[in-house]
């Protein structure tokens, strides 16, 4: 069965017509009578908007096709793999922003008296390291890693099928400011090490 059947007969299922499936999609009208027509076949994205809405598998829905079924896993693994990154890198941030990684240096007067010594007194997670200089980028890092992990989990397991490219796409553009904002934070951190308080 062709991609066009199938999705004719799913919207007639629902008892939707081609403007409520539409919208539910967010896509033109035109774009769906194309589609049941044959005419044009639907982007990736698309494809998966649908397949979300109607709670089935974007595989299920294309052409019944040796090739067509390949690259569509193809496209679900990757799209898998990229989620799975974005997962394991803020995870990975999370995971050392609260390790004890960045020397906290300060004064340390010897037993005799006389001129303190500048020296390692212990060592401080990144969070705190950058909270220490009144700088609150280690915090918000730390959230938002833990927003880009809650929106891969969404996708992932289609928590809000309606909205699912929407989410991806505030996904990817969250985990490259995330990206930004983890260097800053270290950078930040870094330079701190070495700041001498006056005496």
């Amino acid at each position: 069965m062709k991609f066009q059947d199938k999705l004719k007969q799913l919207r007639t299922e629902k008892d939707l017509t081609q403007e409520e499936l539409a919208k539910e999609i967010c896509v033109s009208r035109t774009l769906i009578t194309k589609y049941e027509t044959g005419v044009t076949q639907p982007t990736k994205e698309n494809l998966q908007a649908i397949a979300v809405f109607f709670k089935v598998e974007a595989v299920d829905l294309i052409d019944d096709d040796d090739t067509a079924i390949a690259k569509s896993k193809t496209s679900i693994i990757l799209e898998a793999i990229a989620s799975g990154f974005i997962a394991i890198i803020n995870l990975l941030f999370i995971v050392i922003a609260w390790s004890p990684i960045i020397p906290k240096k300060g004064y340390m007067y010897p037993p005799g008296g006389g001129e303190p010594d500048w020296i390692e007194l212990y060592k401080t997670d990144v969070v705190t390291a950058t909270l220490d200089m009144g700088n609150p980028i280690g915090i918000i890092t730390f959230i938002s890693c833990i927003v880009n992990i809650l929106l891969t989990i969404g996708i992932v397991f289609k928590i809000v099928p309606e909205k699912y490219n929407k989410v991806k796409i505030t996904n990817y553009i969250l985990f490259a400011l995330n990206i930004i904002l983890v260097a800053l934070t270290f950078i930040i951190a870094v330079l701190n090490i070495d700041t001498k308080p006056n005496l």
